[in-house]
């Protein structure tokens, strides 16, 4: 989970031009997304998606069963002023419910820099599996099964 700080959620996209917020909650690719509210203020945001190649590629290093249906979690954020308030679990909670109706198991890709992430995923059971280095850093690959 990242908190909404600095350029997260982006302004900009990874080369360097300008995106629109919204393209980037609701791009195409997702399968399904959520945002929280508290008070009708939207105060975080996750969405699931079917996991990318530099996940896919990975899947035997990483010790995943190609077979298995996979979602991805991404863009798992909330607002700074609400961090540290259950936000952020009750948002992997509902990506999970749905995965689990889907018959997916999920998988979590984040940045070793992004200690609260790490430390809500161990909380809520998430089983670390892997890394690689990616185009932004370290990322760690979590999951509840393999």
């Amino acid at each position: 989970m990242y908190r909404a700080e600095g350029n997260y959620p982006p302004r900009t996209d990874v080369d360097g031009t300008e995106t629109s917020l919204a393209h980037w909650l609701f791009d195409a690719e997702s399968e399904a997304r959520w945002t929280a509210a508290l008070s009708a203020v939207p105060v975080g945001h996750v969405l699931v998606h079917a996991p990318g190649a530099y996940l896919t590629s990975r899947y035997t290093t990483l010790g995943l069963c190609p077979d298995r249906h996979w979602l991805e979690v991404g863009k798992l954020f909330c607002d700074p002023r609400h961090y540290g308030r259950g936000v952020g679990a009750a948002l992997l909670r509902v990506a999970r419910d749905y995965a689990l109706a889907n018959d997916a198991a999920l998988l979590l890709c984040v940045l070793d820099s992004s200690g609260p992430a790490t430390a809500l995923y161990h909380h809520e059971g998430l089983t670390e599996v892997g890394e690689f280095h990616g185009a932004h850093g370290r990322n760690v690959v979590f999951t509840e099964s393999t």
